[in-house]
């Protein structure tokens, strides 16, 4: 989306995201990459208010023309304003964001559009069994764009079947306030041997790709993407590194006697899914990186 500024995998490609997003002349690009920033929060901070924006753009010369000079000012000013009010919108969250708003649907469009362009690009489908519901993929999609991802309780994780499947009752609170009773489907009903973990890892690992089908900041065209390709330079989350993922896993599996396996892959997996939350809350590697980094570099 053009109004929202994307963090690439480094401050350059950051601007050169936000260059092709906003509209920024080759000149500004080159003027704001100079500045030195490693990332957006030391953009954010590097001036203190706008007329010290203004005083910074009026030592630059960014086109001959005077009002072009002018109108690129104006696209930096919108995007440092748009740096600030998405970092304290995110701070807010933190601090106060509900775990039921990360539960609620996402926009009807707006989930469309995620399972749309995800089809697009991989021409998939899943069997219900596999394939992540829309509570799930709305969460997940929820806890990326506020970077407050969690370890998710895959025990909790549910996939299509059960979402057609399942009723929830309300229960009146008081006056016009109704709550959500716990599906039929509890935690304690669900069969927890080593295959139905490895089927949830699969539903949330799959919630992820579709959460992050979004194109990548700055990322090339899509008809320049060729067999071989980094798939991390087109999208946020690609398909092929969550698999990666999940069949490294079963590699692993394979080589733990099955009296051990449930305990020591469920180990294995929190800890390197707690790396990811780790990593991707700091924000040191954006987008899949907080994915492919993890499984490179921990134990599964």
């Amino acid at each position: 989306m053009a109004n929202q500024v994307k963090e690439g995998v480094d401050f350059a490609a950051t601007i050169e995201g936000i260059a092709k997003d906003f509209n920024w002349n080759a000149k500004l690009a080159a003027s704001v990459k100079s500045l030195g920033c490693v990332n957006l929060d030391e953009f954010r901070f590097y001036w203190s208010d706008e007329p010290k924006v203004q005083a910074w753009a009026d030592t630059q010369k960014w086109d001959e023309d005077a009002n072009a000079h002018n109108l690129q000012t104006a696209r930096l000013k919108r995007v440092w304003h748009a740096v600030r009010k998405q970092a304290e919108l995110r701070e807010a969250d933190k601090g106060a964001l509900a775990t039921g708003d990360l539960d609620e649907l996402l926009d009807s469009d707006e989930l469309g559009d995620r399972k749309k362009q995800f089809w697009h690009r991989y021409h998939l489908a899943y069997p219900l069994e596999i394939q992540p519901g829309d509570q799930l993929v709305s969460r997940v999609a929820r806890e990326m764009s506020k970077l407050m991802l969690i370890v998710a309780n895959l025990w909790l994780v549910r996939n299509m079947l059960h979402q057609i499947t399942s009723t929830k009752k309300r229960k009146h609170l008081v006056g016009d306030l109704y709550t959500d009773e716990p599906d039929e489907l509890s935690d304690k009903d669900a069969s927890k041997d080593i295959s139905a973990y490895l089927n949830r890892l699969l539903t949330y690992l799959i919630s992820l790709a579709i959460a992050g089908i979004e194109k990548r900041s700055g990322s090339p065209a899509a008809n320049t993407e060729v067999l071989g390709s980094n798939s991390t330079d087109f999208v946020c989350v690609p398909l092929d590194i969550v698999m990666a993922y999940y069949h490294r896993a079963l590699k692993v599996v394979e080589g733990v006697p099955y009296p051990n396996r449930m305990a020591y892959i469920q180990r294995l997996d929190t800890e390197d899914r707690a790396e990811w939350v780790k990593v991707f809350r700091e924000g040191n590697i954006n987008g899949p990186f907080f994915i492919e980094y993890s499984h490179l570099h921990t134990s599964i």
